[in-house]
């Protein structure tokens, strides 16, 4: 599983002047803090469909979505990639 920090520009500047200057416990600080929003969307992302309201779901879709979207090796499939034929070719 591959998590994705969202840093904030100010968290980001954080991290670099942490890194620069050796300063674990800032750097450790400031990445607690943007995993800590991560955990609590995957803490709610998995509870069960009524937990999540539409527009949570909604909002986490198109998170994933954009991460998706931004993966160096992402390759959208052909809109005839799933057609029927093609998923029950092995099964006639």
């Amino acid at each position: 599983m591959t998590i994705t920090l969202n840093l904030t520009e100010e968290q980001e500047r954080e991290v670099l002047q942490s890194a620069a200057g050796q300063d674990a416990a800032q750097l450790r600080a400031v990445l607690e803090q943007a995993l800590e929003e991560v955990v609590q969307k995957l803490l709610r992302a998995s509870g069960t469909r009524e937990d999540l309201s539409g527009e949570e779901f909604q909002g986490l879709a198109a998170e994933l979505a954009r991460n998706i979207a931004a993966t160096p090796h992402h390759h959208p499939l052909p809109a005839d990639a799933l057609t029927r034929e093609d998923l029950y070719r092995e099964h006639p």
